[in-house]
């Protein structure tokens, strides 16, 4: 139905005003350049006009049409003698143009505050049970498998203070007939706090290896959650994330899935020099993070060699999922060459229903042993 306000269709009235209003004939001719600017810029909107309805920006159909019919009007109410509708033209054609801006601006500020939700989004369903706090440990925000723990909705949550449920400042929870171990970090300067349970005797994400006992939980640093140099997780955060997510799976029932990649590079001779290849793992890292979801953790546990585990994700769909990032390789031969004749070598297992789910050392230990037995010696040497 919108495309009967096409811009061609609705010009054809308004040729027939500028006629009806003129002296029915043609009394002045333009030049013929003049005619070919015009009727380039007619198509040109027109063909943004098409546009506009396929990708369904309906806010710029009408500023849109009031430029088409402006340009097209001037020109014809000057060769029907309408002179007064010539200057209505480029009435329309200037409003016309300052109102497809606005709308422009409109969409754009509205496609920003959408994609800001979807991060809430995406913030909700992360594997971990965390919640973020202000300074005085009110509750800003935290992951509904949070809310699960505490066996509250989010509107029950939301505004108050954590110590309703556990104290800030203590090592250890009883939740649930459960203890937890809880992680406490400060974020911007103190003026949030970040808080994580993991049940009592996995290990933590936070790398508590300063022994010195003179600085206190304020002044440590940061947990890093992203490696700087593969854009992979932590060891440490990771470990934590899977651990977290293998415990969940065997609690609930959940289908989880583990993948592990190696790249095994040509070593032409003995004395080459591996570290070459070190930059394309990287690169490589980077876009296999690139195309995970939120949801899913991936750390690197040797050399050329890393883990992903995939939440949420049934045995149909691991095969699909290792084809993808093995594909990835391709796609990187016009930057790095050391990926023509690399080989990935891959083992992934499905834990489904809360059967035999290891813990997190154990899921490393025997995807490594895995890929040992399937490959070669020489294959992964």
């Amino acid at each position: 139905m919108k495309w009967i306000t096409f811009p061609p269709v609705v010009a054809i009235l308004t040729i027939m005003i500028a006629r009806s209003f003129g002296e029915g004939s043609i009394v002045m001719s333009i030049d013929l350049s003049i005619w070919g600017l015009v009727w380039l810029l007619f198509i040109i909107l027109s063909v943004l006009y098409g546009m506009f309805i396929h990708y369904g920006f309906m806010i710029g159909l009408v500023p849109l049409q009031a430029v088409a019919q402006g340009i097209i009007l001037c020109p014809m109410a000057i060769i029907y003698g309408a002179r007064m509708f010539q200057w209505l033209g480029v009435l329309l054609a200037v409003c016309g143009s300052a109102a497809l801006l606005v709308a422009y601006n409109q969409e754009e500020a509205s496609r920003h505050k959408i994609v800001v939700l979807e991060v809430e989004d995406d913030l909700k369903q992360l594997p971990v049970n965390f919640a973020i706090t202000d300074e005085t440990g009110a509750v800003l925000n935290l992951t509904n498998d949070m809310l699960d723990v505490l066996g509250l909705s989010r509107l029950n949550m939301i505004g108050k203070n954590i110590s309703e449920w556990f104290s800030p400042v203590s090592k250890t929870a009883e939740i649930g007939g459960k203890i937890w171990d809880i992680k406490r970090i400060g974020l911007d300067n103190g003026k949030r706090f970040y808080f994580e349970l993991t049940p009592k005797g996995l290990p933590s994400g936070d790398s508590d290896s300063d022994g010195s006992g003179g600085q206190g939980s304020g002044s440590r640093e940061p947990v890093q959650f992203i490696d700087q140099d593969t854009q992979l997780h932590t060891f440490n955060y990771g470990f934590a994330r899977i651990s977290d997510e293998l415990y969940r799976a065997g609690r609930y029932g959940r289908a989880v899935s583990a993948v592990m990649l190696r790249l095994v590079f040509p070593q032409l001779l003995p004395t080459d020099d591996m570290e070459k290849y070190v930059r394309p793992f990287r690169a490589y890292c980077a876009r296999v993070k690139n195309d995970l979801r939120q949801s899913d953790t991936a750390i690197q546990t040797g050399e050329f060699q890393f883990l992903i585990v995939l939440s949420e994700c049934p045995y149909q769909m691991v095969e699909n999922v290792i084809e993808r990032l093995s594909s990835i390789t391709n796609a990187l031969v016009p930057t790095f060459e050391e990926f023509m004749n690399v080989t990935v070598l891959n083992v992934y297992e499905t834990f489904e229903g809360g059967n035999n789910v290891p813990v997190a050392q154990e899921l490393i230990d025997r995807m490594t042993n895995a890929m040992t037995r399937k490959y070669s010696a020489n294959a992964l040497s």
